[in-house]
């Protein structure tokens, strides 16, 4: 699938009691993405553990609106299996345009990879869709020179659509949010120590190249969506911190947090 880096990416948050009639509108107009119909059960669990310096220097990047910010995760998806594939990702932001840049592994080798740096031996070559194996490089040297480590695990189930005739075009649904601090990339495959972040609510993101069809937006003026500075990982590492995270995080991202009463 083509996503066209660079790209836009809107964020906005659903009470899940509108979500059926929501998706029910955007339906006609989208098809399942590939990896969403593999699986069988119209949505895939995403599982990231975010990477960031001893002092949180992403987490304050975004809180603080840096136009220019990069986020640093290892991915992978649903239940281990024993034969995982991860990717090494780096999430770029300029302005209001999203890169990723993402090499490919075994879930397994993650620590190898980053202790031994045997390029040959662990790193999948593979490129299209934001992968290429020279993205691994790039991910070291931001792990060295930042001096990144692991600090919390974020999960969600995922629904993916692209729009019909436009591979460039993509929507999201992003539910049942939930983290726990982490230490380890062995950790990824956790469940049993996760916590909710998000209780009522689900995130929609649109991400596309050009602008937003004309049908979605009727779709998001007649609910009174509106967009957000959303991000799963301070989101989440503020529900660790603070029982009131997603208040917080409203307030801290500009918004008036009156207008998202009980928001988790």
């Amino acid at each position: 699938m083509n996503v066209g880096y660079p790209k836009l990416e809107y964020k906005y948050l659903i009470p899940l009691v509108r979500l059926d009639e929501i998706r029910r509108e955007m339906l006609p107009h989208l098809r399942p993405d590939p990896y969403t119909l593999t699986e069988g059960r119209g949505l895939y669990t995403v599982r990231s553990v975010y990477l960031d310096t001893r002092d949180l220097a992403t987490y304050r990047e975004k809180i603080e609106g840096e136009k220019h910010r990069k986020k640093y995760r290892v991915r992978t998806y649903n239940d281990r299996t024993g034969n995982d594939i991860a990717f090494l990702e780096i999430k770029k932001k300029d302005n209001k345009f999203i890169s990723k840049f993402r090499a490919i592994l075994q879930a397994d080798h993650i620590h190898d990879f980053l202790h031994t740096r045997d390029f040959d031996r662990f790193i999948v070559r593979k490129s299209g869709d934001g992968i290429d194996d020279k993205n691994a490089q790039r991910f070291l040297y931001h792990y060295d020179t930042r001096g990144l480590r692991p600090v919390i695990l974020v999960v969600y189930e995922r629904e993916a659509y692209t729009g019909i005739g436009n591979d460039n075009f993509r929507i999201t649904i992003d539910r049942n949010l939930r983290s726990t601090m982490v230490t380890s990339f062995e950790d990824i495959f956790l469940e049993d120590k996760l916590t909710p972040a998000m209780r009522r609510h689900c995130i929609l993101e649109v991400k596309f190249v050009g602008g937003v069809p004309g049908w979605l937006r009727g779709i998001i003026q007649r609910y009174g969506l509106k967009r957000r500075a959303l991000s799963k990982y301070t989101i989440c590492l503020d529900s660790q911190r603070n029982d009131n995270a997603l208040q917080m995080h409203t307030k801290r991202a500009g918004h008036n947090p009156m207008r998202v009463p009980n928001i988790r």
